[in-house]
């Protein structure tokens, strides 16, 4: 090797590790806590393409402080999301396990600062945060001592929240249980109380409006599809059959049909479907948005399989029907 040669591969050797300005700077604004101000540096460095081993570590450090920092004001600010969107691909590639660490417990203290604001939404995205933090404990093997207790206080939280609201009306207790439900689908809790509920609500229709007390409904009510119920007294389920009528309403906002049997489904507890076997009255051919109609229907099935929910689905509209289990 030339003496050229080896000066060039000397000096390669010398800048390995070196940081660039920028990122020096941002290292001296993260070690002052100055977090906005390092997120500006590391972002200018890496602009740049100047970054070192060390960046993806303090870059996430330095996002994750800010994010500590505008939740103590305002937990619901949407900017917090956006540096949770942006997190991922630098925390993946950090080597420090004291970093992962980090990670969990601040998205484990801002998802707790979300549930308490009351906002279903704010506790959607709670939970987004804590399936992230689960993420990064498995494949990183960090943070389970916080994860694991943050985990069961938001839970108890949520099913304190919404067993709070089941008693009175019981189609808005459906809703306030359905909303915890899609956040935590298998606590016992939340789905008994759903399956007590569902028992009174199989002759209700499932619609809540907007302006009872003020409150707003749940982000689950489908007011663009169907809704239906059992007429009075005609719901006769065995262990391997479901027979009645349902009432319908439609809200599609059409003049719409349902003309085929197999628009009706019944559903099982673990995603198996079957079609409706009864035809649809004449009554159902053709309905304006404010009038109902009623059809029959009938299911046939095994008794290994356990009803969960009859849906009507066509080109129009959706709805479903939840059934109480057993």
């Amino acid at each position: 090797m030339t003496k050229s040669l080896l000066l060039v591969a000397a000096l390669a050797l010398m800048t390995i590790g070196c940081k660039s300005k920028r990122e020096s700077l941002g290292d001296e604004h993260l070690e002052a806590k100055r977090y906005r101000n390092a997120i500006g540096m590391y972002t200018k460095a890496e602009a740049k393409g100047e970054v070192s081993e060390e960046f993806n570590d303090n870059y996430s450090i330095a996002l994750l402080g800010q994010m500590e920092i505008v939740a103590k004001k305002n937990a619901a600010q949407e900017i917090i999301h956006s540096y949770f969107e942006t997190l991922p691909a630098y925390l993946d590639k950090t080597t420090k396990p004291e970093t992962a660490e980090r990670y969990v417990e601040v998205l484990m203290g801002i998802g707790k600062a979300k549930i308490e604001l009351g906002e279903y939404q704010q506790t959607v995205q709670a939970f987004q945060y804590f399936k992230e933090a689960e993420r990064i404990v498995k494949s990183k093997s960090a943070g389970s001592a916080i994860y694991g207790p943050a985990f069961k206080a938001a839970e108890a939280k949520v099913v304190a929240n919404a067993l709070s609201n089941v008693g009175g009306d019981p189609v808005v207790s459906e809703y306030y249980l359905l909303e915890a439900n899609k956040l935590i689908p298998e606590n016992a809790q939340i789905n008994e109380a759903l399956n007590v509920v569902r028992k009174k609500n199989i002759h209700n229709f499932l619609l809540w409006s907007p302006d009872i007390n003020g409150i707003t409904p749940s982000t689950l009510i489908d007011k663009n599809g169907w809704s239906f119920a059992f007429r009075g007294g005609e719901y006769k389920k065995t262990p391997t059959s479901l027979n009645g009528f349902i009432e319908i309403w439609n809200f599609t906002n059409n003049n719409s049909k349902i003309v085929d049997a197999a628009e009706i489904k019944l559903y099982s507890v673990d995603g198996k479907s079957i079609d409706n076997t009864k035809k649809p009255a004449k009554a159902c051919a053709r309905m304006d948005s404010e009038k109902d109609c009623t059809t029959g229907v009938s299911f046939k099935y095994g008794s290994d399989f356990i009803p969960s929910y009859i849906q009507i689905k066509n080109g129009e509209g959706q709805g479903k029907k939840y059934l109480p289990i057993g």
